[in-house]
C-alpha cells in the first residue's frame, strides 16, 4: 500500500499512532501482543504469478495498545481489522523494514485481553526457493514452501518467531487436478462454484511459523503404510514418486529408533516425505519434510556417496520432529539445540543401519575439520546473540551444527549413554510441545547425572569461541606416577588471537595396562592427575575420540602412541592423526614430524588415516615450497599415494570415496602425468568434447569434479 494512501486512511479513520517516525524492531518483536492460533486460507495456482490469502490470528494483548508490530514481507494488504468481542476496530498495515517488519495502526485503542486480527492480501510468488515459490517441471507447474528461518512472513502476516508456538488451521484452494498437501492430515475437499477445489486440513499441534509447509501441483502421492503409527506418504513431481521406494521403506525403522531414544511416540498426525525439484538440502517441516530430489530420489544403482548422504540427512530431518519440532528453541541464539542434536543422533543411527558406510569415523574426521575452523581468530561462539536479521542468517554454519554435536557427544561419553539419554528424555517431558533454552537442557542433564559441573562444562564450550589444546605430560618417578595436563586455546602458527582461554573440560584418557579410561573434569589451567603404581607405556588423551579438544604430546610420546595404533579404535586413530597434524600446524612439532610419518598413515588402509596428512601437506606445497623443494614434494606425494591407490584398489571391497580422493591428490597436487592424462581423456568423452556425443559411462560419479578440473586446466 502506498505511503500517501496509508496516511490518508490514518486521518480518516482516526488512528492514534504518533506522528514521529516509527523505528521497526531489528530483532524480536515487543511482547505487548502474542498469537494464540491461526486460520490460514490460501488461493494457490502455480501457473499464476501471484497468490492470495486470508489469515485470522487469535491474539492476546498484554495491555491496551493503539498499534503493534507484526511480520509481513512484500504483501499487498487489501483489508485489515481487529475484532474484540462484538467490536470491530479499523486498522492499517504498513511494512517499515525490508526484512519484513510491519506496523498495524488501530483506529482506536484495543483493550488488554483477547482479540482477532483478520487480514486479506495477495503477494507474488518468491523468485527464489524461499517463502512460497514456483517450479516448472516437464511443462507442469508446482508450488512449494521454505519458511526457515524468516520467510513465512512472505506468505502470510503474523508473528514469525520460533518462540510463538500456536495451532494452525489451513485451507488451500486449488485449480484443475492439482493436489494440495500441508503440515497436517487432510480432513475434507469440496468443489467450489467457480470450479476450484477447497482442501482443508486438521488443526496442527502448536507450531512456530517456520515449521509450517504446504505444496500444490500435479503431485505423485505414494501411500506407504505407516511410520510411528501415522500415515506415511511419498510426495514428488509427477512421474517421479516411484524413486522414493528406499526412503519410504527405511523410514518406519528410523522412526521406531527415534521413538525409543526419546521415549516419546512420533508426535504429529502424519508424515510426508516431499521431493522438491530445485531445492538444496532438506527442511524438517512438521508433517511434510522437504528434500532436494538428488537426496531422496534413489534409483537402482545409486552411487555409494548418494546413499551415504541420503541416509544421514534423512535421519537428521526425522530427528528434528522431536528435537526442534516437538520441543523448539525459544529464539535463534539456541538454533544449535535443534541442529547439533539432529546431527549427533543422525550419525549414530546411520552407523547402526549401515555399519559399512563408516559414519563414526567420518564424524571424527568432520570434528577435526570443525576444530580447524574453530582454531581461527575469525571463529564465533556456538551460542551467538541473534540481535538482528543478519545474526539469524549467520547462525546456520558449522559451529551450530558440527561443534554443537561434538560437544553433546563429549558430554555423553563423560556421563554415560544411559544417563545422557535420561537427561534428554527429562528435557522432552519438561517442555513437550513447547519451547526451551540451553539452560533448560543443562538443567535436565545435570539432574539426570546428579553432577552440577555439567552445566558449566556445556556453557564453557558453547559460550566462548575456540578449541582447547591440552598439553599432556607423563611424569613417572620416585615421587609417584602422574599426568600433568595444561590447557590453553589452540591456535595455528602465526595467529594473533589470544590463547589464554580456559574451559571446563570432561576429559577421558586411555592408557596401556588399564581397563576403563580415566575420566576427570578439568577446571583449572593446570591439573595433576595421580596414576597410582603403574606408569603407562602409552596414553591416548582422547578416549573413543569423543572429546572436543586437541592434545599435544612430546614427539617421543607421540611416536610411542603411533607405534601402539593397533591397540586404539579406528576413531581414536583418526583423532590421534588430527592432533598430530594440528601440533605441526601450531609449531609445537617440527614439519619433519609429518614427513617422518607419511608412510605410516598412507599405508594404514583406512580412508580417514590415509588422507589425514593431505590438508597440511597441501598448505606446505601452496604457501611454503617452491622450485626444487616443491618438485621434490610433488614427487614424494606421487610415490606415496600411487602406492596407496594401488592398495585401495586391491582391497576386497574398494572404497570408491578414498579412490576418488587419491586420484584427486595425484592429479591436482602431485601433477602425476599419467593420472592427469587418463582424467583428461575420460572428461572429454564424458562431455562429448570433439565428438558432440556425451558418454555418461566414461566417468564414475565420484571422479567427475576432479576430472573436469583437470580437463579445463
Amino acid at each position: 500500500m502506498k505511503q500517501g494512501l496509508w496516511v490518508a486512511l490514518t486521518i480518516l479513520m482516526g488512528c492514534t499512532e504518533p506522528s514521529a517516525p516509527l523505528t521497526p524492531p531489528s530483532g524480536a518483536l515487543p511482547d505487548d501482543v502474542r498469537p494464540t492460533s491461526y486460520r490460514l486460507e490460501l488461493d494457490v495456482d502455480p501457473r499464476a504469478p501471484r497468490f492470495a490469502g486470508t489469515v485470522v490470528i487469535a491474539v492476546e494483548f498484554a495491555r491496551a495498545v493503539d498499534g503493534f508490530w507484526i511480520h509481513g514481507r512484500d504483501l499487498d494488504v487489501e483489508h485489515i481489522e481487529l475484532r474484540q468481542g462484538d467490536e470491530v476496530i479499523g486498522a492499517t498495515y504498513r511494512q517499515l523494514a525490508p526484512e519484513g517488519v510491519a506496523r498495524v495502526a488501530l483506529a482506536r485503542a484495543a483493550r488488554a485481553g483477547a482479540g482477532e486480527l483478520r487480514v486479506t492480501y495477495d503477494a507474488p510468488f518468491s523468485p527464489g526457493a524461499e517463502g512460497l515459490y514456483r517450479v516448472e517441471v516437464d511443462g507442469a507447474w508446482y508450488a512449494f514452501t521454505q519458511f526457515e528461518p524468516i520467510d513465512a512472513r512472505r506468505v502470510f502476516p503474523g508473528f514469525d518467531e520460533p518462540g510463538h508456538k500456536t495451532p494452525y488451521d489451513i485451507v488451500v484452494r486449488v485449480v484443475g487436478d492439482d493436489v494440495a498437501i500441508a503440515s497436517a492430515a487432510q480432513t475434507s475437499t469440496g468443489l467450489l462454484a467457480d470450479g476450484r477445489r477447497e482442501v482443508a486440513f486438521a488443526r496442527t499441534a502448536p507450531l512456530p511459523s517456520y515449521l509450517i509447509a504446504f505444496a500444490v501441483g500435479p503431485l505423485d502421492v505414494i501411500e506407504a503404510g505407516t511410520a510411528g503409527g501415522v500415515p506415511l506418504r511419498g510426495i514428488a513431481a509427477r512421474g517421479r514418486g516411484a524413486l522414493m521406494e528406499r526412503a519410504l521403506r527405511e523410514t518406519p525403522l528410523i522412526v521406531a529408533r527415534l521413538e525409543e531414544y526419546f521415549g516419546v511416540p512420533y508426535p504429529f498426525d502424519k508424515l510426508d516425505l516431499v521431493a522438491v525439484p530445485g531445492q538444496l538440502g532438506a527442511m524438517e517441516n512438521v508433517g511434510a519434510i522437504t528434500y532436494a530430489e538428488d537426496l531422496i530420489l534413489l534409483g537402482e544403482g545409486a552411487p555409494r556417496s548418494q546413499l551415504r548422504d541420503y541416509t544421514v540427512i534423512h535421519i537428521h530431518e526425522l530427528a528434528h520432529q522431536w528435537f526442534g519440532n516437538y520441543v523448539t528453541m525459544r529464539w535463534w541464539d539456541d538454533l544449535w539445540l535443534n541442529e547439533a542434536f539432529a546431527d549427533w543422533i543422525a550419525d549414530r543411527i546411520a552407523g547402526e543401519l549401515h555399519p559399512d558406510f563408516g559414519y563414526a569415523a567420518d564424524a571424527v574426521r568432520a570434528v577435526g575439520r570443525t576444530m580447524g575452523e574453530d582454531g581461527l581468530a575469525s571463529t564465533r561462539r556456538v551460542r551467538e546473540p541473534a540481535l538482528d536479521f543478519n545474526d539469524i542468517m549467520g547462525a546456520f554454519d558449522s559451529m551450530t551444527y558440527a561443534k554443537g554435536a561434538a560437544v553433546l557427544s563429549m558430554l555423553e561419553r563423560f556421563v554415560g549413554e544411559d544417563t545422557f539419554r535420561s537427561g534428554i528424555q527429562r528435557y522432552m517431558a519438561n517442555h513437550a510441545l513447547g519451547s526451551a533454552s540451553v539452560d533448560d537442557l543443562a538443567a535436565a542433564l545435570t539432574q539426570a547425572a546428579d553432577n552440577p559441573a555439567l552445566a558449566g562444562a556445556l556453557r564453557s564450550f558453547i559460550d566462548q569461541p575456540g578449541v582447547p589444546e591440552l598439553t599432556v605430560a607423563r611424569d613417572c618417578g620416585a615421587a609417584g606416577n602422574a599426568l600433568t595436563i595444561t590447557q590453553r586455546r589452540y591456535l595455528p602458527l602465526g595467529s594473533r588471537a589470544v590463547a589464554n582461554a580456559t574451559w571446563q573440560i570432561p576429559i577421558c584418557v586411555r592408557m596401556s595396562g588399564a581397563g576403563e579410561p580415566l575420566c576427570q573434569m578439568l577446571t583449572q589451567r593446570e591439573t595433576r592427575i595421580a596414576l597410582g603404581a603403574q606408569c603407562p607405556a602409552w596414553l591416548m588423551p582422547n578416549a573413543d575420540a569423543k572429546g572436543y579438544y586437541r592434545f599435544s604430546l612430546p614427539d617421543d610420546v607421540f611416536a610411542t602412541l603411533l607405534s601402539a595404533m593397533g591397540d586404539l579404535t579406528a576413531e581414536e586413530r583418526i583423532a590421534l592423526s588430527d592432533s598430530l597434524m594440528a601440533s605441526i600446524a601450531a609449531g609445537a612439532l617440527p614439519v619433519t614430524a609429518l614427513f617422518d610419518r607419511i608412510d605410516a598413515f598412507a599405508q594404514a588402509g583406512e580412508r580417514q588415516l590415509v588422507t589425514a596428512p593431505l590438508p597440511i601437506w597441501t598448505q606446505l606445497d601452496r604457501y611454503a615450497l617452491q622450485g626444487d623443494a616443491l618438485a621434490a614434494s610433488r614427487a614424494r606425494r606421487a610415490q606415496v599415494y600411487d602406492a596407496a591407490l594401488a592398495a585401495a584398489r586391491a582391497a576386497p571391497s574398494v572404497d570408491t570415496t578414498l579412490e576418488a580422493q587419491l586420484i584427486g591428490t595425484l592429479a591436482i597436487w602431485a601433477k602425476d602425468a599419467g593420472t592427469r592424462r587418463e582424467l583428461e581423456n575420460r572428461a572429454h568423452r564424458f562431455v562429448g568434447f570433439g565428438t558432440g556425443t556425451a558418454d555418461a559411462a566414461a566417468l564414475p560419479q565420484d571422479w567427475i569434479d576432479v576430472a573436469l578440473v583437470v580437463a579445463v586446466q
